[in-house]
């Protein structure tokens, strides 16, 4: 008996070391990646809006064109007029009031509200651009973003305007959903208050 327990407890210290030293590897790994040299990546907004395009006029109801909507809208921004995106991004939010317990309502509250920040932006409007910003961190979550984490296009422009404070209370409120994140939310922290401009790389694809 004594011996089963020293190999089952030799086991369970070798599982625990494992997991332990993948967490720390991906902690070091998006840490690495968050303080990289800033890239230049195409977004393809076009394509992004096509594919939200697509699935809109294949869906069979409301809800089918609320999740289109939902995916799409973001990109809009860089690709529609204003006023389609503002009345897409609306619709999104209204529609998202039908559903609050479906798992895309998480999703339609940060991505709506992440394009019309992004539209008050760039109508020179940046109040409003950091209201809509901490609407967008308001999210409950998703499985995708709770997974992924959160969308860092409006984040990452504000930051460009020095809209230091309001991305940082962002940070602080998408660590309330997205708790796998392997140290990304305290590492982006630093580096802004550092003065520094994080490497957002894959959650401005998100």
């Amino acid at each position: 008996m004594k011996t089963v327990l020293i190999l089952l407890a030799g086991i369970l210290l070798g599982v625990l070391a494992t997991v332990l030293g993948g967490w720390l590897y991906m902690n070091h790994v998006m840490a690495t990646i968050a303080e990289s040299p800033q890239t230049t990546v195409p977004l393809d907004a076009e394509g992004r809006v096509a594919k939200s395009r697509r699935a809109y006029r294949d869906a069979n109801d409301e809800y089918g064109r609320w999740l289109a909507l939902t995916d799409g809208v973001i990109w809009s921004v860089d690709v529609d007029p204003p006023a389609k995106t503002r009345e897409d991004a609306n619709t999104v939010l209204s529609v998202a009031e039908k559903y609050r317990s479906d798992w895309n309502y998480g999703n339609a509250v940060h991505n709506a509200n992440l394009a019309l920040g992004r539209l008050a932006l760039r109508n020179g409007d940046i109040e409003q651009a950091k209201h809509f910003l901490i609407e967008a961190g308001k999210t409950h979550g998703s499985p995708q973003l709770n997974s992924f984490g959160p969308n860092m296009l409006l984040a990452k422009e504000l930051l460009e305007k020095g809209e230091t404070a309001a991305v940082l209370e962002y940070l602080d409120l998408c660590g309330k959903f997205w708790r796998s994140d392997f140290g990304s939310l305290s590492t982006w922290k630093k580096l802004i208050v550092e003065g520094k401009q994080p490497n957002f790389l894959a959650n401005l694809f998100y």
